[in-house]
């Protein structure tokens, strides 16, 4: 399976809003996750690393910074009660590499960029 459709269904079953692989034509979405793969190395030691970018749409800017944090939590665990991607699916690891207010000016569209290094 894909590492993106991994993530896909992965946060579908954690997060309460809509996750997609392809930005929403319907306008009446406004919250949601966009999820993209942008980079990745060959496989070593029988593993696969790929970058994932993860982007959290918010009405307002709380709500794409709230909901940032929330996908930050779930992809790779807060240390207390929840133990991240990669103690539910074939992902071997997962760390956040940085994350930003990623918000698109011109559009006035709410949203944070989480960019995660995945090895499965």
């Amino acid at each position: 399976m894909i590492i993106e459709l991994i993530v896909k269904i992965y946060l579908e079953e954690k997060l309460d809003v809509p996750v997609f692989l392809t930005k929403p034509t319907d306008q009446s979405v406004k919250d949601y996750c966009l999820i993209e793969k942008t980079g990745g190395s060959p496989r070593e030691n029988f593993l696969n690393q790929s970058t994932i970018i993860i982007q959290s749409y918010g009405e307002t800017m709380q709500d794409a910074a709230t909901l940032n944090e929330f996908v930050k939590d779930e992809m790779q665990g807060n240390g207390i009660d929840k133990f991240g991607i990669a103690s539910e699916t074939e992902i071997s690891s997962c760390k956040c590499n940085t994350d930003y207010n990623f918000t698109d000016k011109t559009k006035k569209e709410y949203r944070y960029q989480a960019v995660f290094d995945m090895y499965y």
